[in-house]
């Protein structure tokens, strides 16, 4: 896979003046290929003015996760829809509005989308990454145990909150939070 932190319209320029005809952007955002790993955050790295070289956007999604596809797409329409004044965090949020009906619902979304933020949130564009479980790599790296034990129990919560909240549509993308707590729960500690 290959995913583009960044693409900007001077790029699709010379791309396109190399192409030598209309250029149609396939974004690989956004695509787990079938990983364990979700990707739900805002649509980001994309410049304000792409439109004005490209004819046509096209996302490529993640494969089982119909329903969690809803929240990175909706900020895709909304991008597409008005590049210029597109605000991924504005967007996320409005997309969380859209397919929530409670704030009950809502909360555990945006409590979701912040476990999983998605690769171009932090410029990885490794398929296999799972921005949960580096998170908390990176904590027991650092001999952080209280603020990995911390993210862990925020990543149980939010399990069954989404269990509770969104029964069948979303099994697939708390399968995969489900794996990551019990993967998180099994890695040993620097505990004292």
């Amino acid at each position: 896979v290959v995913e583009s932190p960044t693409i900007n319209a001077e790029q699709a320029a010379r791309y396109k003046a190399l192409c030598g005809h209309r250029l149609l952007l396939w974004d690989n955002y956004p695509v787990n290929d079938q990983m364990n790993a979700l990707d739900l955050g805002p649509l980001r790295g994309r410049s304000a003015d792409l439109s004005s070289v490209i004819d046509g956007y096209m996302s490529n999604s993640m494969a089982y996760e119909s329903e969690a596809n809803r929240l990175p797409l909706l900020t895709i329409a909304d991008y597409t829809w008005n590049s210029a004044e597109y605000d991924p965090d504005r967007s996320i949020g409005q997309s969380i509005l859209h397919v929530a009906d409670t704030s009950t619902k809502r909360e555990a979304l945006r409590n979701l989308v912040e476990l999983y933020p998605g690769r171009l949130w932090d410029g990885t564009s490794c398929p296999q990454w799972n921005s949960l479980r580096a998170r908390f790599d990176q904590l027991l790296l650092r001999q952080n145990d209280t603020a990995g034990l911390q993210l862990l129990a925020r990543a149980q919560t939010t399990l069954t909150q989404v269990q509770k909240l969104f029964p069948d549509p979303w099994t697939s993308g708390s399968r995969i939070l489900e794996m990551d707590v019990k993967a998180m729960q099994n890695q040993p500690r620097n505990l004292p």
